[in-house]
């Protein structure tokens, strides 16, 4: 990744107003993001974000192209990162590892923001924040739930299929 090595401070403050993280922010609490530590990156197709078991402790969001977030030696894809989404939080909140890998799949580009920024943020602006990222993983991890729940119907439906002997060709599995 290549950092930007410079933004105008009323193009900054443009950019943030659009970001649904700090939607509930006012411009004056918005400006006191603005600081030398808040990075801009360009990503170019197949860089790597995020790599996973390193030990950094920043957060990106993503302000155009699109990122993939995948696990393991093989590379399962988990998801994918669309504009206004953020990512990396796991580790920023809990200076734990990084827990999986986030790679550019098209040239993108990202604000880095570290614990610095967040501890010199006035602590109201810190605390909402906190809760939407907060909120973020709650979602995420009731979509996780959903998706583990069609994966056991499916495995259901397949041992109920194969106990009255009529399992189905590969390609009529995926309903």
């Amino acid at each position: 990744m290549k950092r930007i090595d410079h933004i105008d401070k009323l193009k900054e403050m443009e950019i943030l107003s659009r970001i649904p993280l700090f939607k509930g922010l006012s411009a004056q609490e918005r400006s006191s993001l603005i600081t030398d530590e808040l990075e801009f990156y360009i990503a170019e197709e197949g860089d790597y974000v995020i790599k996973q078991n390193e030990n950094d402790h920043f957060f990106y969001i993503l302000l155009s192209g699109k990122l993939e977030i995948t696990k393991n030696a093989n590379h399962s894809v988990i998801a994918e990162v669309q504009p206004g989404d953020f990512v990396g939080e796991i580790a920023f909140i809990t200076n734990q590892p990084r827990t999986a890998y986030v790679q550019a799949i098209e040239q993108s580009m990202v604000i880095r923001v570290d614990q610095t920024i967040m501890h010199h943020l006035p602590e109201k602006v810190r605390e909402k924040i906190k809760d939407t990222m907060i909120n973020g993983l709650v979602n995420l991890i009731n979509h996780m739930n959903d998706e583990i729940i069609m994966l056991h119907d499916r495995i259901d439906d397949y041992e109920k299929q194969q106990a009255n002997g009529s399992v189905q060709l590969a390609e009529n599995w995926q309903k």
